[in-house]
């Protein structure tokens, strides 16, 4: 491997993010003329100079197997021994790619974290609901009977059920200008909406659909200051 005076070499592999400033990486030289042309896909990269100089870091290859005399520098780095310039063999063509499948689980693990996966229609328009601060639970609160696991529970087939934890977390304003009624977080908004998902499963993309229509109206209707219990759906 050729040396340069104050360079900072970088992977040629695109995703990989290994300089030379990492003193227990190796650096190899990237071949030059038409042997370049190959790397340019295989490293993800757009089309460089022929000539200029380019570094791949040992990620990318199986040591023992592509680099020339590999067990006697490593013979003579066991017995502190100054080792000599590695260089590939003739041929030899980066393999491993770790840098992508670990750049790829960081994207997956990040877009899952801020988005559910909802059937959009573009027709529906959903209501907007004020977010209030979660206010401390009554100590006389019961426990949530969808907790157990043997009892049978579905929040949609029993809307008495349904008014009924409603009407546990609804609190009364006492603001100068008139009371309202407000719809108090079920366990933190985002533990609610999460207990709602299973009951999605096996759902095609119109019940799906259905489903969280009928959610969404279910909220706005209890945000509704002009909405009363005694009123039928």
């Amino acid at each position: 491997m050729k040396t340069y005076k104050n360079y900072k070499a970088y992977c040629f592999v695109k995703e990989c993010p290994n300089t030379s400033d990492l003193p227990e990486k190796l650096f190899f030289s990237v071949p030059i003329g038409s042997a370049r042309k190959d790397w340019w896909k295989i490293c993800n990269r757009q089309q460089t100079s022929l000539t200029s100089p380019h570094f791949i870091c040992e990620d990318h290859f199986t040591l023992e197997e592509d680099v020339a005399e590999w067990q006697r520098y490593t013979i003579l780095k066991k017995a502190g021994l100054k080792p000599f310039s590695l260089k590939l063999k003739k041929g030899v063509k980066p393999t491993k790619f770790q840098c992508r499948q670990s750049l790829d689980a960081t994207n997956f693990v990040t877009e899952c974290s801020i988005q559910i996966d909802f059937e959009e229609d573009p027709n529906f328009s959903e209501p907007s609901i004020k977010k209030e601060p979660m206010l401390e639970e009554p100590s006389t609160w019961q426990d949530d009977p969808c907790s157990s696991s043997t009892a049978a529970c579905d929040p949609l087939s029993d809307r008495e059920s349904s008014e009924t934890t409603f009407q546990h977390q609804e609190t009364v304003d006492s603001e100068p200008g008139g009371k309202r009624r407000r719809v108090e977080d079920v366990n933190g908004d985002a533990a609610f909406f999460e207990s709602l998902l299973p009951l999605m499963k096996g759902f095609d993309s119109q019940k799906r659909l259905r489903f969280r229509m009928h959610v969404m109206s279910a909220l706005a209707r209890f945000c509704d200051p002009n909405y009363s219990h005694s009123e039928s759906d």
